[in-house]
């Protein structure tokens, strides 16, 4: 398994030295950094340790003006190495890196006080302590205490041995999301080979030669090749540092913050809903304050809305929603910080609760038991919020869960059985990823709105047999996927007809009043007393749009071209001569039909166009012969 480990710590706190030390890669990659002697962007190395754990470091910058850097750098972390001077102890850039890892809930590190050589024993069990003391309340409460020294060597294979056990205590990293999900901190070229990303992969697994699309830009490539650790690899996979060699994507149109995917996987997002909770020292946080949030490798602007308070003061949770100035990839579950510009702070953390909510109205309720339940709630209760009154595919709400599949597939499970969740077009052992899934009560709800939808259609236009499909579906507000799967649901009520163009409910019959038959009758009669020379339109009585509509529909007339319309038998005698001709081997002149047919050569002409846009006939020269 890969592991990637990060420092944290303020500056000068010996970082860049210590992953020297284990690595014998200097991280610090810029000349200003290697002259100022103080890390200014994230650094990378990487190594083996004793036990033969692979193990990826990322160096993150410690001046308080850097800070976005070292939160680019956080993402994708499995643990953090905290190191803090001996001779100095926890300074302003140690608290708030500290801050930081504890609003996102990394737990797993070592706490690693350096340039123990600079001073005697007794400071050192001191200073121990007094970190011990301001540790206890955070994430990394149980983190082990190592003091080592780069420069003399001293305490470094203890350090060694207790990354082994911290490696040996990580949760296995689950891969089950099979969606690639790379956070991109680095974007560079390389003279010959082109652009270059680097990232922590989060989920799935990337393969050479394998479409991916960069969000939220949402631009397409491919990937030319893979390396970890300056290693080739064919794929990679979640949990390794990664650098991706793209084709079909310029350098410049990239930068950190975007989101490496598989086409149609990622939805970008303007709004978030997120449950905040204030650092201990943060300033009040009023509604509607501007804010950036750090979310991944991406730094973004962002207004706070708070849902549930007017304001939120230090050390507090809440309810609220970010509105971003720009999109980005998010799902649920993942965490992220706001940061104050001016003057700058760290203020709180998030975790995302809905990464695709709707903008939510304040001190409402039921929105507040919704984010309650998304917080909180099992599983099961999780996916149910997410199509309380909304279709999701399977792959949708799996994605909007941020669940792994064996956790959605339980969840989707139990919600089934408890009769809270309905599969609208397949069963738990058809499901595919492109299966319609929705609340029970929203199912019925669904049910509820065709039906009245269809019965309005049908008292507006009683004349029409039926709706037409798309009007529906558009009626409905749905997507045409969505639609479909809803109407091959369906379909087998005994309640609902549906045709391949057009839907009814099945007590509809399209029925005219005696007037409107008496008019009918009135105008087929012009066509019965000659059905090979119907009626010219001069002749026509005047008629109600809905009635001609409703002949059509029902076949008492049959339209072939502008303003001619033949009586269905004989349409149907001129076209089974049409028929016998061509099978006979026979080519068909505009006389032949003509005199065949006892009609006009308008009429002619009109039957023998039509057979041509039904492909039955197709014209050469003065001639129809067979399509």
């Amino acid at each position: 398994m890969a592991i990637t480990l990060g420092t944290a710590g303020h500056v000068d706190h010996g970082k860049s030295s210590l992953v020297q030390a284990l690595t014998g890669i200097n991280p610090d990659r810029w000349e200003e950094e290697q002259r100022r002697q103080m890390t200014l962007d994230l650094g990378f190395a990487w190594f083996s340790t004793p036990a033969g754990h692979s193990v990826n470091l990322v160096d993150v910058p410690g001046h308080e003006r850097l800070i976005k850097n070292m939160l680019a750098g956080v993402t994708g972390f499995d643990g953090v190495l905290f190191v803090v001077a001996a001779d100095e102890g926890m300074q302003p850039q140690s608290h708030e890196h500290l801050q930081i890892l504890n609003q996102l809930g990394i737990e797993h590190g070592l706490i690693i006080i350096s340039k123990i050589d600079l001073v005697d024993a007794e400071w050192l069990e001191f200073i121990s302590g007094d970190i011990q003391a301001q540790f206890a309340a955070t994430s990394l409460a149980n983190a082990p205490i190592v003091p080592v020294s780069a420069r003399t060597g001293a305490g470094m294979a203890q350090l060694l041995q207790a990354l082994d056990q911290l490696i040996s205590q990580l949760p296995a990293r689950t891969i089950q999301k099979q969606h690639p999900h790379l956070p991109i901190d680095r974007v560079f070229s390389i003279d010959g080979f082109g652009t270059v990303v680097t990232g922590t992969l989060r989920d799935g697994n990337l393969s050479v030669g394998m479409e991916i699309e960069i969000l939220p830009q949402q631009l397409r490539g491919r990937i030319r090749g893979l390396q970890s650790q300056q290693i080739s690899y064919v794929s990679v996979q979640a949990g390794m540092r990664v650098a991706v060699n793209l084709s079909g994507i310029e350098r410049q149109s990239l930068k950190r913050g975007d989101v490496l995917t598989l086409p149609q996987t990622f939805e970008p997002t303007n709004l978030l809903d997120v449950l905040i909770e204030t650092t201990t020292a943060a300033p009040s946080l009023s509604h509607n304050q501007p804010l950036q949030l750090y979310l991944g490798s991406a730094e973004l602007s962002c207004t706070l809305a708070l849902l549930d308070c007017d304001t939120l003061p230090a050390k507090q949770q809440a309810f609220g929603q970010l509105r971003l100035q720009h999109p980005t990839i998010a799902q649920r579950g993942d965490r992220g910080i706001l940061r104050r510009a001016s003057p700058a702070a760290t203020v709180a953390g998030i975790r995302v609760l809905d990464a695709h909510p709707q903008r939510h109205r304040r001190m409402r309720p039921a929105v507040i038991e919704q984010l309650q339940q998304l917080a909180n709630g099992l599983p099961h209760e999780i996916l149910l919020q997410h199509i309380q009154q909304q279709c999701l595919t399977w792959q949708e709400l799996q994605q909007r869960s941020g669940f792994d599949s064996p956790t959605a597939l339980a969840a989707l499970n139990i919600g089934c059985n408890n009769g809270l969740i309905s599969i609208v077009s397949a069963t738990m052992a058809t499901l595919t990823a492109s299966s319609l899934i929705t609340s029970t009560a929203y199912w019925s709800q669904l049910q509820a709105n065709l039906r009245q939808i269809l019965a309005e259609y049908h008292a507006m236009w009683p004349l029409r047999t039926a709706m037409p499909r798309e009007e529906l579906r558009k009626r409905m507000g749905l997507a045409a996927n969505s639609f479909n799967q809803i109407l091959n649901a369906l379909a087998a009520q005994p309640w609902l007809s549906v045709e391949a163009t057009q839907i009814k409910l099945t007590e509809h019959q399209a029925q005219p009043s005696p007037g409107q038959q008496a008019q009918i009758q009135a105008l087929l009669g012009l066509w019965q007393s000659n059905p090979a020379l119907p009626p010219s339109r001069e002749q026509w009585p005047k008629l109600d749009p809905e009635l001609w509509r409703y002949l059509l529909q029902t076949e008492q007339l049959i339209q072939i071209g502008a303003e001619v319309y033949f009586l269905p038998k004989q349409y149907h005698q001129m076209h089974t001569w049409v028929l016998e001709q061509l099978a006979a081997g026979q080519s068909i002149s505009l006389a032949q039909a003509r005199d065949a047919w006892q009609t006009s050569r308008k009429y002619a002409q009109a039957m023998l166009e039509h057979c041509d846009q039904l492909r039955i006939t197709r014209r050469v020269g003065d001639l129809r012969v067979a399509y």
